[in-house]
C-alpha cells in the first residue's frame, strides 16, 4: 500500500519490505562495526543508540527500494539528487528501557559537495513496539504518520521538522538513509 505525497510532503510505503528481507539485514549490521560515531544533536533531546555503517553491506538488500524512492522523487519531489550515492546509513535503536525519543529537529548535511534533500526511513523492527511515533511538523501542527509496522518505508523533505515519541513498550528499529544533491543556492 503507498500513501501518496500530500500536505506533509512526504511518501509513505506500507509494509513494502518482507521480514526475510528485514532479518537478513540485521544480520549484516550485528556483523558489522560502525564506520564512526553518530554526530550528536544539540539542543535536541535524542536517547536512541545509533550505529553508523558502510552502505555497501546492505546495498543489493535495498537495491529495489532506493530504486522505488528515486522515482517518486522524479515524479513528485522534483529534487536534483546524487544517484545512487550513499557513503553510509544510520541504524537507530529505541528500548522501551531507555524511554529512548528523538526531539524535534530537521535533518541538515555536514557535506561540503551537496545538501541532504531527502531522509528515507525503513522500518526494520521486527516485532511491534509501543510509542516511537514519527511526527512532522508543518504548517504549525504535527502530524503523526502511521510508520509503525515492519516494513515500512517513509521518505520525506530533510528541512521538515520532526520527531520520533518515546517507546513505551519493545524496540524500535530503523534505516536512515539521507539522499544528497548539489547544495541549494
Amino acid at each position: 500500500m503507498i500513501i501518496p505525497k500530500n500536505k506533509y510532503d512526504c511518501w509513505l510505503w506500507k509494509k513494502i519490505m518482507p521480514l526475510s528481507v528485514i532479518k537478513k539485514i540485521n544480520n549484516k549490521i550485528k556483523k558489522n562495526k560502525s564506520i564512526s560515531n553518530d554526530i550528536p544533536a544539540t539542543n535536541v533531546i535524542k536517547t536512541s543508540k545509533v550505529k553508523v555503517l558502510d552502505y555497501n553491506i546492505i546495498e543489493e538488500d535495498l537495491l529495489q527500494f532506493i530504486k522505488r524512492v528515486y522515482l517518486v522523487n522524479n515524479n513528485e519531489f522534483g529534487y536534483n539528487l546524487h544517484y545512487p550515492f550513499f557513503e553510509f546509513f544510520h541504524f537507530n535503536e529505541y528500548s522501551f528501557k531507555d524511554k529512548a525519543e528523538y526531539g524535534w529537529h530537521h535533518d541538515e548535511s555536514i557535506h561540503l559537495h551537496g545538501d541532504i534533500k531527502l531522509t528515507l526511513l525503513i522500518n526494520i523492527s521486527e516485532k511491534k513496539y509501543e510509542g516511537g511515533v514519527f511526527e512532522l511538523f508543518n504548517n504549525g501542527n504535527h502530524h503523526p504518520i502511521d510508520f509503525n509496522d515492519v516494513g515500512d518505508m517513509l521518505v520525506f523533505k530533510s528541512h521538515l521538522v520532526h520527531r520520533v515519541t518515546p517507546v513505551l513498550k519493545g524496540i524500535r528499529k530503523t534505516l536512515t538513509i539521507f539522499l544528497t544533491g548539489p547544495k541549494f543556492i
